[in-house]
């Protein structure tokens, strides 16, 4: 919730998940809230509502995604057959994930 370049990608997922029609899952996990203790239920609501989200947000308060996440944000695309196609890249470019579905 507090990482700066997390908020400026957060709209991109956003993106996603309206112009692919939900043909891509666009899931949040957020890991933190904003005085970095682990994520909350309130905090992930407080997320939703500061970006106006529509697509599920969970909170990672247990850290289950820990060994996923090499910094902040990390992104990981899974392929339809549920294997992992790319993680972590940066910059984010929500085109690219776009073009998987066309």
């Amino acid at each position: 919730e507090w990482c700066g370049p997390c908020r400026q990608r957060a709209p991109e997922g956003e993106r996603i998940w309206n112009e692919t029609e939900q043909e891509v899952i666009m899931l949040g996990v957020m890991q933190q809230d904003q005085d970095t203790s682990p994520a909350s239920p309130k905090g992930v609501a407080r997320w939703v509502n500061d970006f106006g989200l529509t697509h599920p947000v969970l909170a990672d308060g247990e850290n289950v995604l820990g060994s996923f996440v090499a910094g902040f944000p990390t992104y990981v695309v899974l392929n339809p057959d549920m294997t992992i196609q790319n993680a972590d890249f940066w910059p984010f470019d929500a085109d690219w994930v776009i073009a998987l579905v066309d």
